[in-house]
């Protein structure tokens, strides 16, 4: 017996995470082949494993729509549940998206703090997670990525 595919057998390559990026009703998609793409997937996944609390509050659908078609905000779009360790609480999550404001009534303009990570599997639901350390970083990156200006 062997391990691995039959030699006749090909294994599917793994199909790329989405990036979107919403800017106030306008798209624009990455995928994780983008080398800087694949930088701020990690970014979004890094605040959601470093996340300091849960807010408790659930949003509302509409909430979350509204964010893409009329606010900024950044989503990841996963082929198949990932495996993210909350840090500080321990909770195993498996998410197909992640979806991170830029802007808003949660975040202070100045200091760019704090980060929510809304998450879902398939869809959004439960609390989401909030990192103190902000989103500063992650604007900057998106701003290399886009060359547009973020909050």
């Amino acid at each position: 017996m062997t391990c691995g595919p039959a030699p006749h057998q090909t294994r599917e390559a793994p199909r790329p995470v989405k990036l979107i990026l919403y800017q106030r009703g306008e798209i624009r998609e990455y995928s994780s082949a983008h080398p800087k793409g694949s930088l701020i997937i990690q970014k979004v996944e890094s605040l959601l494993v470093h996340a300091s609390g849960v807010l408790r509050w659930v949003p509302p659908p509409k909430l979350l729509d509204s964010l893409k078609t009329r606010g900024r905000a950044v989503e990841l779009l996963y082929p198949a549940p990932v495996t993210l360790v909350v840090a500080f609480n321990g909770e195993t999550l498996h998410p197909t998206r992640l979806l991170v404001p830029l802007e808003g009534e949660w975040i202070d303009p100045k200091s760019r703090t704090p980060a929510l990570i809304f998450h879902g599997y398939p869809e959004y639901s439960g609390a989401p997670y909030q990192n103190l350390q902000g989103i500063g970083r992650l604007l900057k990156m998106l701003h290399t990525l886009t060359g547009c200006p973020f909050p």
